[in-house]
Order: C-alpha cells, then sequence, then structure tokens
C-alpha cells in the first residue's frame, strides 16, 4: 500500500511538472509535462485577438505581445455556445468557461530540440459548426504525440459568433464578404503553427489537418479555400460531408434563404427594426442574447441549417463541392472515412420513427431509386422501421460523400486512402446502438486507457494501438499503412473486431445514391 502511494505520489509530481519556456511571435509561454514526463503540453495558448467589441464578426486579428512569460498550463475558455439540450441561461456554467476570447490553441510535442522537425498534426473539431471544443479530454493529444508528431488542436467560432452574415458587414470587407469567421479562424490558427511549431520541435513543412464530423467537413473546406493553400500538406477526414449548392451570401434560392438574409432575421430577432443599421446593436447585445435570437432561427442537425459555411467570394470564391469537382483543391494526400452507424447519433430525433416514415423518405427522397432503395434496405432486415432510416440516411450521407471525394481525389493521381469503422466496443455492443459517429475518436487520439477504460476491452487497446499508428503514419508519410484507393480496386481499411484491408465498400449503395439528387432540407418526417 505504501509503495502505491509512493508511485501515485511520484506521477503525480512528474505530471504537474513545468516544461521549459518556449518563444513564440507574441511571447514567451510555458507548459507543463504528461504524466509520464515524455511529452511537452501547452494549454490555451491564444493564437488570435480575442474577437470582442469591434472585432466580433471580423477576421481574426493579431494578438498583442505580451510581457514575461504567459503560463500556459489549463484549457483555455471555449466558444459560446448553445447547449441544445438545456436552458440557454445556463450556457455559461455548463462544460468549464465559456467566453468570446476563446481563439486558444493546445499543443503536445515529444520533441527533445528545435531541430527535431517532427510532423504536425492539427485537430479540428466537430459539432455541427455550433457546438464543441477542444478543451476535452478526449482530443488530449499526449499519447498520439508520444508516437513522434506534434499535436495541435485549436477552438474556432461557433454558431452566430462564427458564421453569421449581414450587408453591413460585407461593407466593413474590402472583398464584400462577411461569414466564415469560423473558418478563417482555423486559417489564423495554421499560420499560428507556420510561424511558430518549429520553436516546438515540429515541421512547419509537414502539417496534416485532421478532424471529425464539422472539423472533417472544415477539412474539405480548407481544401477549397485560397486562403489556406500552403498552410498544410496532408489532410484527414472523419465522417465529414460536403453537398452540391452551398448558402450563397447574397443569393436565396426560393425557401433557401441566402447568408445575408439570415443575419437580417437575427438582427430583426434581436429587436433590431431599423434595417440600415442594425450592426451596432448586433454587436452591443450579450453573448446570451445573440445565442437565444440565434436559436429560435436555426433547425440544427435536420432541415434548413442557417450557421455554417457559405459561399462568401472570399474564403469560399464559389460552391466547395464544385471545387473539388474543377480541381480547385489543395493537391495533397488524403485520409477519408466514415463509421458504420452514423446517423444512429441522431436517434433522439426520430424516435417515434415508423413505416410511415420509412416509406416517406424513400418515395420523397429517393424517387426514381425508391425499388433499388427497398430492395438494398428491406424492412425484414431491420429490427424496427427506424433501423432502417438510420443506415439509409448513413449510407446516403456520410459512406457516399466519402467515396465520392476519394474518388475525385485519385482520379487526379494524389495519394488517397479510405478507411471504414466498424467497431463495437462491450459497451456499445450491449446498447444496440452501433459504431456511431464519432465512435472512432478515443481510437484516433489512443486515448482508451484512461478513465473510459472500463468501457473497452483488450482487442480495442490493439485497435487503437493500430488506427493512431495508422494517423501517425500518414503524417510522417503520407502512408496510413494499406493500398491506395483507386475506382478500379476500390481497396480501404476496415477498423473491426478485425483491422483487415477490404474493397468496394457498400459499392451498389453508393452507386445509386449517387445519382440522388437531395434535398437542402431533409426534414421529411411526420
Amino acid at each position: 500500500m505504501r509503495l502505491t502511494l509512493i508511485i501515485l505520489f511520484v506521477l503525480l509530481c512528474v505530471s504537474n511538472a513545468k516544461a521549459d519556456p518556449v518563444e513564440t511571435r507574441s511571447g514567451l509561454i510555458s507548459g507543463g509535462t504528461s504524466r509520464d514526463g515524455a511529452v511537452r503540453v501547452y494549454k490555451g495558448i491564444p493564437y488570435a485577438a480575442a474577437p470582442v467589441g469591434d472585432l466580433r464578426w471580423k477576421p481574426p486579428a493579431p494578438r498583442e505581445p505580451w510581457q514575461g512569460v504567459l503560463e500556459c498550463r489549463e484549457w483555455g475558455a471555449s466558444c459560446p455556445q448553445l447547449d441544445m439540450t438545456g436552458p440557454v441561461n445556463e450556457i455559461m456554467d455548463r462544460v468549464g468557461v465559456f467566453s468570446e476570447d476563446c481563439l486558444f490553441l493546445n499543443l503536445w510535442t515529444s520533441a527533445r530540440s528545435e531541430e527535431a522537425k517532427l510532423p504536425v498534426m492539427v485537430w479540428i473539431h466537430g459539432g455541427g459548426f455550433t457546438l464543441g471544443t477542444s478543451a476535452r479530454d478526449l482530443f488530449d493529444g499526449a499519447a498520439l504525440a508520444s508516437k513522434g508528431v506534434v499535436v495541435v488542436t485549436i477552438n474556432y467560432r461557433l454558431g452566430v459568433f462564427g458564421f453569421l452574415s449581414h450587408p453591413e458587414l460585407g461593407e466593413e470587407n474590402e472583398f464584400g464578404a462577411s461569414g466564415n469567421y469560423g473558418l478563417l479562424d482555423q486559417v489564423a490558427a495554421l499560420k499560428w503553427v507556420r510561424d511558430n511549431v518549429a520553436n516546438f520541435g515540429g515541421d512547419p513543412e509537414n502539417v496534416t489537418i485532421f478532424g471529425q464530423s464539422a472539423g472533417g467537413a472544415s477539412v474539405l473546406y480548407l481544401m477549397a479555400s485560397p486562403l489556406a493553400d500552403g498552410l498544410f500538406h496532408k489532410a484527414i477526414c472523419q465522417s465529414g460531408l460536403i453537398r452540391p449548392g452551398m448558402r450563397d451570401l447574397k443569393q436565396s434560392e426560393g425557401d433557401f434563404l441566402s447568408a445575408e438574409e439570415i443575419g437580417r432575421k437575427l438582427a430583426d430577432e434581436l429587436g433590431l427594426g431599423e434595417r440600415e443599421k442594425q450592426l451596432d446593436g448586433m454587436r452591443s447585445a450579450t453573448a446570451v442574447d445573440l445565442l437565444s435570437a440565434g436559436a429560435k432561427l436555426d433547425a440544427p442537425i435536420v432541415g434548413d441549417w442557417y450557421y455554417g459555411p457559405v459561399r462568401d467570394g472570399w474564403f469560399m470564391p464559389t460552391d466547395a463541392f464544385g471545387r473539388f469537382e474543377w480541381g480547385l483543391f489543395s493537391k495533397v494526400p488524403l485520409l477519408i472515412g466514415t463509421t458504420e452507424d452514423e446517423s444512429n447519433m441522431f436517434l433522439p430525433l426520430f424516435l417515434t420513427a415508423g413505416e410511415r416514415e420509412y416509406d416517406k423518405l424513400i418515395d420523397t427522397v429517393c424517387a426514381d431509386f425508391a425499388d433499388d432503395v427497398r430492395r438494398l434496405y428491406p424492412l425484414a432486415n431491420y429490427r424496427i422501421p427506424r433501423d432502417a432510416i438510420m443506415q439509409i440516411m448513413t449510407d446516403a450521407s456520410f459512406v457516399t460523400s466519402a467515396r465520392t471525394i476519394a474518388r475525385i481525389s485519385s482520379r487526379r493521381a494524389f495519394d488517397t486512402y479510405l478507411y471504414h469503422f466498424t467497431r463495437l466496443a462491450p459497451t456499445l455492443r450491449l446498447s444496440g446502438i452501433g459504431a456511431v459517429h464519432g465512435v472512432e475518436l478515443p481510437y484516433v487520439f489512443d486515448n482508451i486507457r484512461g478513465p473510459r477504460r472500463l468501457a473497452f476491452a483488450r482487442d480495442d487497446v490493439d485497435i487503437a494501438d493500430r488506427m493512431s499508428d495508422a494517423w501517425a503514419n500518414f503524417a510522417k508519410s503520407g502512408r496510413p499503412g494499406w493500398t491506395r484507393y483507386n475506382r478500379e480496386t476500390e481497396r480501404y481499411m476496415d477498423f473491426g473486431d478485425v483491422v483487415v484491408e477490404r474493397a468496394h465498400l457498400k459499392k451498389e449503395n453508393c452507386d445509386i445514391f449517387e445519382n440522388i439528387e437531395f434535398p437542402r432540407s431533409l426534414d421529411w418526417r411526420e
């Protein structure tokens, strides 16, 4: 017992050890170390000025230099967001600290000197562009960094703060653009990495961006944006999708409002009636008032999603999906994939879905291909109709989108790799929810040995080792360890109970869904 206490005390002392100060362009910072002392850890590093006051809804500005040494050992504030399950006035004390002063990043490095030149991996969290933070133990980068890379995780503005457009905001911008501030934050973070990561032993000429869900979509948007060109050299998209028909800044299309029209609606919701002078009132509104007003307009997950990337003529000059089709994207190696049961994450929205909704989805959305879809997803194969609906939605959106982007990338002779995650840890197997959206995250970060270890089996430890190794190897060499994807052989890696290379992921299903033009609003429920 005494020996156990001594070991615990030593571990706690090691984990609290200070790392030597490191010079950044804004000043010196100090950090800590991982529990075993092998990785230096810096949390809450400011990479841009606080976007508050007159800087609210402006592109990120440089952070003013500071004097002395800035302590960077605790998570920075998370960007304001609405907890969709709780009252709006509770957001400030639900998950750590929330503040508009939230443009922070975190860094883990095992480099022992500035000369190490380790590959750099920059993580972009998900959350539908309205939720999320890098300040999560799930995204602790120590285990991944111990595999010989520098790991950086970032915050970026969300929801109404990160993606609001308005005519008055366009007047302030030399390109007439507004919105996409969250994506501009990501560009600013990548510039910080370019300018500073060498001092942490990282190689600014070998940067991999990776993200999941909205973070995975962000990876694709950054690949399609001329503003991010040259800031990264490899890309990993996990369960991120983009579709044709991006929202336009000024032009509405039927019921699909333009981004500026949504900004006008928000101002009206705030009671700012004089339509030519609304911006001052919007900038003086509190964060809670903005979140509350924005929540009344938005319909996340299903329907017309108001706060997200837009075609603004600057960050995104033309439709993002079109830019991939036309070859107007960063020519870098790409690793892309999905999980088996992505859409099961949204089960609460479909608790009452039954055979009637199954028929309506197929008949109204799949139209000319309805018979094929019924044949591929017969109700007899599923416990209840809702399960069939979830699988249709998963394959039609996530899996087909990943295959489409993989085909575009590989067709242009760029190294492209496809994966599919099907592993069910014991608790997920018992729950019946499947390999849901985001289930691969602790495997990618190799973070299943900590407090959540009881939820995993010994096999999960091995799978996490293999998956995190693959991600780190891709960052190092552009090769994760399996055959490149091409349209003829369609090889991919299945991370399941057995990690094995397979071919032709849901080929017939994707062939059908690729020919269906899905509506922008999928709210087909009764």
